[in-house]
């Protein structure tokens, strides 16, 4: 009787194990498919800065506008990702950042160049694209921590180191 006992507890921890596991697994694999669209925006956002400096007015507004899609399609999966079991902390992080960058390039960065009636930039005016790119960079840092803070929880909640090798 104590060995069925003993047996069934055994299998039970067993199983339990398994199934934090595999709850582990399915949250690695949301977690890096939310890092993977975020970091497909942040990249061409490191790119900005040298298309802003080049001064050449069609290459940025083409630019930009590849980088709108990229964020358009990056929020997309996010959004259809949803909560993981309900967890919807990495979610909003993700998407509050994503929706920064397109809001900030809309309203600062899109409206200038829109303004500017030659395909060539002045030296002045590459200072002010220039401006406006520190800036952005200045105002995404409370979206940053905010991310960066929610994917470390959301990693320590479901333990995701725990599946390095």
């Amino acid at each position: 009787m104590l060995l069925k006992k003993s047996t069934l507890f055994i299998t039970c921890i067993f199983l339990a194990l398994a199934a934090c596991k595999e709850k582990a697994k399915k949250a690695k694999s949301y977690y890096d498919s939310t890092l993977k669209h975020t970091t497909s925006v942040t990249d061409s956002i490191l790119e900005l800065a040298d298309v802003l400096r080049s001064g050449n007015k069609p290459a940025t507004k083409n630019f930009l506008n590849h980088h709108l899609n990229t964020i358009d399609s990056s929020q997309a999966h996010i959004h259809n990702l949803g909560s993981f079991e309900g967890d919807t902390s990495l979610n909003s992080a993700t998407l509050a950042l994503l929706q920064f960058y397109k809001n900030y390039l809309l309203n600062h960065i899109k409206p200038f160049y829109d303004s500017i009636p030659n395909d060539s930039l002045t030296r002045e005016q590459i200072e002010i694209a220039d401006s406006l790119h520190r800036k952005m960079l200045d105002d995404e840092a409370e979206y940053w921590d905010n991310f960066n803070n929610s994917a470390k929880k959301f990693s320590d909640k479901y333990d995701l180191n725990s599946l390095q090798p």
